[in-house]
């Protein structure tokens, strides 16, 4: 130690000397550490001045996260930070609570910004966490915090059609003084003032989740619905009379709010278009969890409605699997998926800001859906394997070894793109 240190006595600052110490006692060859801290560049001169270091391990070659209680004990602290944060020591929590005190934007101390709204697809993704917390932990408070940020959430946001055979959600909610403004449209940049199908999706989201934990039927009621507004309104599936669609598969990524189109004028570079957001994000948002929480199905209720749900929920994964491995890795040599579309699936590399730029946690997402969804079918041939259906197990055998390849593929990219 003093080899490296030299003496305390000797130390022109005994503070600093302390801190390093406290260093080499705990931090050895072979050990990560986590720096967080403040670095300042001036000219080829680096330094970088370190606030907090976070063993990774106490024994080398081990990670944190590879033990049990580091997933634990890190969804516990974030939910403890947002409760204590949003409702100070509110241990029950009611829809009111959501209603008055929940918010989108926050600054950095947690307080109040000048942007009240409260966003849907934020406040959902909320609501995952939450119900992640309850899954995983147990916590009464993270409960009673899911079942009324979902009653909130389906309350103040979903739009059911007269019919109830279709629902969409607001963008938002913002209060004006004595009442309270809902926000139909999006108001992102890139989709303003219209249905955007990536905040449909993620409107989703928490409600999926909550319903695992639940298994609520009025809940599954507003998620089935909005598949049902998925399929007739985004779906590019050929129909009569109808030049608008295609028949070349997929989801349209926006449809005008009031004609319910997705060649409507208004949305400009969005007419006709289809994205990485309207194909891949069904499936982490609300696909694989929906389909974990019907499985095996229930036997209460009509079990033919249940099975519909499942061979519906299992078509749509399977027509955004087949989308994302025959259309988004590029056939030009380049190293990043392709993103944007039109209607015919021919490569629009001229949209907007994005032109031929690629956005890197797409493509590292793309990797990790298709490892999930390999997980999943390669479930389906076991099943099917015991059922005794040779043409099942075929059919999700290729697709479990194709979404693998394709994963490892863009996996391998990111290795070699990492040490560039």
């Amino acid at each position: 130690m003093e080899a490296v240190l030299g003496k305390r006595d000797d130390a022109p600052d005994k503070a600093l000397w302390d801190a390093k110490r406290q260093l080499f006692k705990y931090i050895r060859p072979n050990i990560m550490v986590s720096l967080r801290g403040v670095s300042s560049q001036n000219g080829n001169d680096f330094s970088l001045s370190a606030r907090s270091v976070t063993l990774m391990h106490s024994e080398p070659g081990r990670y944190g996260w590879e033990d049990t209680h580091w997933w634990l004990q890190q969804i516990d602290t974030l939910f403890g930070q947002w409760m204590d944060v949003l409702f100070e020591n509110k241990q029950e929590l009611t829809e009111n609570d959501f209603a008055c005190f929940y918010r989108t934007n926050l600054n950095l101390l947690g307080g109040k910004t000048a942007n009240d709204v409260q966003e849907c697809a934020t406040i959902s993704r909320f609501l995952y966490g939450l119900s992640s917390s309850y899954l995983l932990t147990g916590n009464d408070r993270a409960f009673s915090a899911a079942a009324a940020c979902a009653k909130f959430l389906v309350n103040a946001f979903s739009v059911l059609t007269h019919d109830h055979m279709y629902c969409f959600w607001k963008f938002g909610r913002k209060h004006d003084g004595s009442s309270t403004k809902d926000i139909i449209g999006s108001q992102n940049g890139d989709d303003f003032g219209s249905y955007a199908l990536y905040e449909q999706i993620y409107a989703l989201a928490g409600l999926t989740q909550y319903y695992r934990i639940t298994q609520d039927t009025s809940v599954l009621f507003y998620i089935t619905r909005s598949i049902n507004a998925f399929e007739k309104f985004f779906l590019d599936e050929k129909r009569e009379g109808d030049p608008c669609f295609t028949g070349f598969g997929g989801y349209f990524s926006h449809i005008d709010p009031v004609t319910m189109r997705p060649d409507s004028p208004s949305l400009g570079q969005n007419q006709m278009r289809k994205n990485w957001n309207s194909i891949g994000d069904h499936i982490p948002a609300y696909l694989i969890n929906l389909l974990l929480a019907i499985d095996p199905l229930p036997v209460a209720g009509e079990s033919n409605s249940w099975e519909q749900l499942q061979k519906l929920c299992r078509k749509i994964l399977d027509d955004c699997v087949e989308n994302i491995i025959t259309r988004f890795p590029p056939d030009d040599g380049s190293k990043f998926v392709n993103e944007r579309f039109h209607a015919d699936w021919s490569v629009d590399h001229e949209w907007g800001w994005q032109q031929n730029r690629s956005i890197v946690g797409h493509n590292l997402k793309i990797s990790w859906n298709l490892t999930r969804c390999g997980h999943y079918y390669a479930c389906l041939v076991e099943q099917a394997r015991h059922e005794g259906d040779g043409a099942k197990q075929t059919k999700y055998q290729k697709l479990s070894e194709r979404c693998y390849e394709t994963a490892r593929q863009l996996g391998k990219t990111w290795k070699r793109l990492a040490w560039i």
